[in-house]
């Protein structure tokens, strides 16, 4: 029985029939076949949080920034100042809009082989890989051991995927609980998902009793190591939301925070006048790229 392959077919499109696979390639002017016999290998998205499920700055949709490169989901940031990332979610997938000047995710290192990669998505924004103009369904080659920047502008896009791969292949879904954990590798917060950090809130903040000797400090455990030795540690009021401090329990009262300690797996957070008394604090630890 002959395929009935779509017509007018734009590049990168998949057309797919049983368990086969073809991809529309406008370089060759020809359907070309994968073979998907077998399933895809598992993370083989080099992005993270490309569903864009996670938000735990609670960054708001078309909310301007104040810098250059500030993050807004987790693990994209708008690279121009005062420009925005809006995006809307529907059925668990989320469209975003990206602005003229960008939205980015830089890839890690680590996390990059040499090879060919393909890039695709869905929507009208357009795209680079390291500052090189990509096409859907393009393939081009990554040099291992380098951090690689996706960036798209000027539209919309939703369900990136960068796999090393010569075919794009239907967008991998992560559990939820994974893909939150890659995300704490570079950002991660003792607040509620849903609570933005600095809001006066006690539910899950860290509570200790500092010694009277050993220093006035109760020793927090990240839930996910991070990629950096010394995170940019931030405490937070638990009371007030105040940055930089702490409370303590004795009187409930805001004490100016000192952080020691800080490792990759976890920081020291009190005050010299909180000895021998407890002590509470939120935090946010910051290891982006």
């Amino acid at each position: 029985m002959p395929l009935d392959f779509p017509n007018s077919p734009t590049n990168g499109q998949i057309f797919t029939s049983g368990i086969k696979k073809w991809q529309w390639s406008d370089a060759k002017g020809s359907w070309l076949a994968s073979n998907t016999t077998s399933a895809p290998s598992s993370f083989r998205n080099k992005l993270i949080n490309a569903q864009g499920l996670i938000n735990q700055r609670v960054y708001v949709s078309g909310t301007a920034t104040t810098q250059a490169n500030q993050y807004t989901v987790d693990r994209w940031r708008v690279v121009t100042s005062g420009q925005n990332l809006a995006f809307s979610e529907t059925d668990n997938v989320v469209t975003f809009t990206a602005p003229a000047g960008g939205v980015e995710q830089v890839v890690e290192d680590l996390n990059v082989e040499s090879g060919t990669y393909v890039l695709n998505w869905n929507g009208t924004a357009t795209a680079t890989v390291n500052g090189s103009a990509r096409t859907k369904g393009q393939t081009f080659s990554l040099t291992g051991g380098s951090n690689t920047t996706v960036r798209f502008s000027g539209g919309t896009f939703s369900l990136p995927q960068l796999e090393k791969s010569t075919v794009s292949t239907d967008f991998e879904h992560r559990p939820i609980g994974t893909e939150l954990a890659l995300c704490q590798r570079y950002y991660e917060k003792s607040y509620n998902i849903d609570a933005a950090p600095g809001a006066p809130l006690t539910n899950g903040s860290i509570f200790g009793v500092s010694a009277t000797t050993g220093g006035p400090y109760v020793f927090c455990s990240y839930k996910v190591v991070k990629r950096l030795n010394q995170p940019a540690v931030s405490v937070y009021s638990p009371n007030t939301g105040t940055i930089n401090r702490i409370v303590r329990s004795s009187d409930t009262t805001d004490q100016i925070a000192t952080v020691s300690h800080s490792a990759s797996s976890g920081f020291s957070a009190g005050n010299a006048s909180t000895t021998n008394n407890g002590i509470a604090y939120h935090f946010t630890a910051d290891a982006e790229l």
